[in-house]
């Protein structure tokens, strides 16, 4: 009982309570209305995803044999003619958590959420990952990563580890008669793994140690299903995309690039742009970091700028041109590493020539090989957009998700397939211009956005640099220092 009072209290939704006695018990009503500052929309959107038809409530309890208990049939949602169409208490604690009034939670002060009501970006609440080589580890830190490989790779079908030489690879595979086909894992010295796959592991294992020259043992697992399949190669990457992102949830340090979520160890390319003190300062205040940085954007020759010249200018015709150069300019401001040192060389932007040609899109900013803000309209419907985001930064709890459907509640999402990106990314949708620019206002979106962003820049230069519109990088500067202003 009390436990729905506070719960009407804290979302905002307008309570009665009438305490009274009836042939002798005593009861308790509860009667809850809709907050006054809902529209009809959102309600109608919410009861659509929970498939409920929200209206007032009411609660009601009796006390019998010494105790209150819910009276179930006069507990629901209240009908024009005032009586009660029974539902569950969790269910009607669920309409108004989520059908919050706009005065509870974190939207009581707007200027803790928004860019615009002068919020900066929260620091990241990731676990601290290491942007540059660390020192040599103490030795019982290497033992207990070694111990949490062994534990991981039994779980997932590995076999003991084996001496790291393609002769002893392969006298354990013809010993055991599976075949050279699977996947392997490389353990270090300093406890650290690779995990990848190979139709022919004993020569794979000849690249890695050209490369590395660390390399402790390896465990195998073949895959004779990959053998005989006439698609072994996409067999073997999906499941080794599925190991890797395994090991990253149970906490196993990877040297992989494709498929992490966090790369671990130096980024040659971007580490060169940008000190891994520089990397750290940024995390921690993306705005501030860009906003701060006196770096002048780079130069274009004239032959280079012609080129997207007339592409530019169709552009500047349409009637959102402005509003989509200013979403740009948000993006860069708040969520990209440093824009001005990176640009061209970590990440480009297309202005109605996207990678692909594909039909519908406008505009595309990539970040290396990756798409991490795309704007699109298909024919007969609105501009739109979607933003690649860190889901850990964005939903570290179930609260926090609902607090983020109250905010964007047209907003939808789904998981990012690409490799470059990692597990735990998601695509937000939003279904209008004003919505993507509500999301880019939102600084827990901004967050979980820059997070994903800096991330991606370690993993490589961007590949899609004839594509770029310098044009609109400019106006999109331009446009996001005209609206975020000097710190």
């Amino acid at each position: 009982m009390f436990e729905t009072m506070y719960c009407a209290f804290g979302t905002g939704w307008d309570l009665v309570m009438d305490l009274a006695s009836h042939g002798g018990s005593a009861r308790i009503e509860m009667s809850t209305r809709i907050p006054s500052d809902l529209s009809g929309g959102y309600l109608q959107y919410v009861g659509e995803v929970l498939d409920i038809d929200i209206r007032d409530m009411r609660m009601h309890w009796m006390f019998r044999d010494n105790r209150w208990q819910l009276d179930t049939a006069q507990t629901g949602f209240v009908s024009s003619d005032g009586t009660v169409d029974a539902v569950g208490l969790d269910t009607l604690r669920e309409v108004m958590e989520v059908a919050a009034a706009n005065c509870a939670g974190v939207l009581a002060d707007i200027s803790k959420q928004w860019h615009s009501g002068g919020a900066a970006t929260p620091p990241s609440a990731l676990p601290a990952v290491p942007l540059a080589p660390e020192p040599p580890p103490d030795p019982e830190v290497i033992a207990a990563r070694a111990h949490r490989i062994e534990v991981w790779a039994a779980e997932n079908g590995f076999g003991a580890p084996v001496e790291p030489t393609p002769v002893a690879v392969i006298r354990h595979l013809d010993q055991a008669g599976v075949g050279r086909v699977g996947y392997y894992i490389l353990e270090f010295t300093d406890g650290q793994c690779y995990i990848g796959e190979s139709i022919d592991l004993p020569e794979r294992l000849k690249q890695h140690r050209g490369r590395y020259q660390d390399i402790h043992r390896i465990r195998v697992r073949p895959d004779t299903e990959a053998t005989r399949s006439q698609q072994g190669k996409r067999h073997l990457r999906l499941r080794e995309k599925s190991l890797i992102h395994g090991a990253q949830h149970a906490g196993l340090l990877a040297r992989n690039i494709n498929e992490m979520a966090t790369m671990i160890g130096a980024s040659k390319h971007l580490d060169q742009l940008i000190s891994p003190h520089e990397q750290r300062s940024w995390l921690d205040a993306p705005d501030v970091a860009n906003t701060n940085d006196p770096t002048t954007r780079p130069s274009f020759p004239a032959e280079r700028l012609a080129r997207t010249a007339a592409n530019y200018r169709h552009f500047r015709t349409r009637s959102d041109a402005d509003q989509i150069t200013r979403i740009v300019g948000d993006y860069l401001t708040r969520c990209v590493p440093y824009p001005a040192r990176t640009e061209h060389h970590c990440w480009v932007i297309s202005c109605l020539t996207p990678p692909g040609k594909r039909s519908g899109r406008m505009s595309c900013l990539s970040i290396a090989m990756t798409e991490t803000l795309v704007i699109y309209q298909d024919r007969g419907t609105p501009a739109a957009g979607k933003i690649q985001v860190n889901e850990a930064e964005l939903f570290p709890t179930p609260l926090a998700v609902r607090e983020f459907f109250r905010r964007h509640p047209t907003t939808g999402w789904s998981d990012v397939q690409y490799q470059e990106s990692g597990p735990g990314q998601l695509f937000l949708y939003a279904d209008t211009l004003d919505a993507l620019e509500r999301l880019l206002d939102d600084v827990a979106v901004t967050r979980a956005a820059a997070t994903t962003a800096l991330h991606i820049m370690r993993k490589g230069t961007s590949m899609h640099r004839k594509v770029h519109c310098p044009q609109l990088a400019g106006a999109a500067f331009d446009a996001g220092h005209e609206v975020n202003g000097p710190a």
